[in-house]
Formats: C-alpha cells, structure tokens, sequence
C-alpha cells in the first residue's frame, strides 16, 4: 500500500506544479479566452490534486503540498504552450505507468478519469500553440 501512497503523493507533485505553471501563462496572457481556458484546466488540475489527496489519506497516507517541476521558460506565447504540451506528455506517461500498477478498480478508474483529462489539455496546449504561432506569422513586421 505504501507503494501506492508514494506514486500518488508523487502525482499530487505533479499536478500541483501544472497548476502553477499554467495559472502563470493565462495570467501572463492578460484577458481573452485563451486565458480563461488555460486558467480552467489549471482548475482541472487542482481537481485531480484532490482526488489524488483523498485516496492518499484513504490509504493510510498523508497528502503532499510539495511541488515538482515548473516550467516558466521561454520567450513568446507558442514557446509557452510548447512547455504546457511537454508538462502534460510527462503527466500522460506517469499516469500510464500508475494504472498499469494499480489493482484497486476504483482507483483505477478515477486515475483513468485524470489520464483522459491529461490527453485532452495536452491537445488544448497543442491547438493553443499552432493558433497563437499562426497569429504571431500573421502579424505585420516592425
């Protein structure tokens, strides 16, 4: 169970950093609708920061309020949304690898739950990326 416990409290990190790093670019793009969505997936992070606190505690654990990796690098917008791709591919696999560990059926499951959610940010950074570097292209040169 401890095994469990530490792949979760491990996720948690994970998530935590996501919330961070993308409530960082959607107030850095001011307002607009990009932002607002960017700010709700970071919501849907924090929603998976819960249910991932629950079953640690339900599991004997304690929750983590400790951070993984932010990534605020980069220079424009599309480099931004390069990173927010590159934060959730890294969610995708860690979340794969901790289904494929897990016997419990309704953890599982709500793990499953974050993975599709994971994939669909992952394609919302992907499209944010490609509209933001199509409008950048489009823009007239100083």
């Amino acid at each position: 169970m401890q095994e469990v416990v530490e792949m979760l409290q491990n996720a948690a990190r994970e998530e935590h950093a996501a919330i961070i790093q993308y409530l960082y670019h959607a107030y850095a793009l001011g307002e607009g609708e990009e932002a607002c969505e960017i700010e709700a997936i970071a919501r849907d992070e924090m929603r998976h920061f819960w249910m991932l606190s629950r079953w640690m505690v339900r599991l004997g654990g304690l929750p983590t309020v400790e951070r993984g990796f932010v990534d605020l690098a980069g220079e424009t917008i599309p480099e931004w949304m390069d990173r927010d791709v590159a934060a959730e591919e890294r969610a995708i696999a860690m979340y794969r690898e901790y289904i494929s560990k897990v016997e419990d059926p309704a953890l599982r499951s709500d793990l499953e739950r974050i993975l599709a959610d994971e994939e669909a940010h992952r394609g919302n950074f992907a499209h944010f990326g490609e509209k933001f570097r199509l409008a950048a292209q489009a823009a007239p040169q100083e």
